[in-house]
């Protein structure tokens, strides 16, 4: 059960499955989010554990700091290649 908690792909659909409201969320398998518009938004590696990669840099408020963020988070974390938006 804890490895799920890394999955943070898995777990956001189990939660949209049973209904359970969660932000707007994406994940991405390259390192430009270009057809995301929700901002605020949050970039972090999706398959790491908790808050692992989440820095001030990571909380994005313009489309331009969000497309840096996802670089840096795909440089970081590069297998796997996913980022999560939300």
């Amino acid at each position: 059960m804890l490895a799920l908690s890394e999955d943070k792909r898995r777990v956001k659909q189990l939660l949209d499955t049973g209904g359970v409201p969660t932000p707007r969320w994406r994940i991405y398998d390259t390192a430009r989010p270009d057809d995301w518009q929700a901002l605020p938004a949050i970039v972090q590696a999706a398959l790491e554990h908790c808050s692992l990669g989440v820095t001030p840099e990571a909380v994005v408020l313009t489309l331009t700091n969000c497309s840096v963020a996802s670089n840096t988070c795909w440089t970081r974390f590069t297998s796997p290649r996913w980022t999560r938006i939300y």
